[in-house]
């Protein structure tokens, strides 16, 4: 399996759902995943300035998503395994 970067935004606008995502993405990783998903928190490349509307944000590996589901992030996790 590829290693795949999952970045959390930690933006202003996303910063309120990140914990909850923290924890919540955690239980829906298997223990396989979990060896190959890198997670972290950063910005989403400063789309939070301009579009407020969209959070959270999630990037895996070098696509963003708006308005990120669980089940959304979890199927490109799995895609860019």
């Amino acid at each position: 399996m590829k290693k795949v970067d999952v970045t959390i935004c930690t933006g202003a606008d996303c910063n309120q759902t990140q914990a909850t995502w923290l924890k919540q993405f955690d239980q829906i990783l298997s223990p396989k995943m979990r060896s190959v998903v890198h997670v972290s928190c950063g910005n989403c490349e400063h789309r939070c300035t301009s579009d407020t509307a969209n959070a959270p944000r999630v990037k895996v590996n070098n696509q963003v998503f708006s308005r990120a589901t669980l089940a959304q992030v979890r199927q490109a996790v799995l895609a860019a395994t």
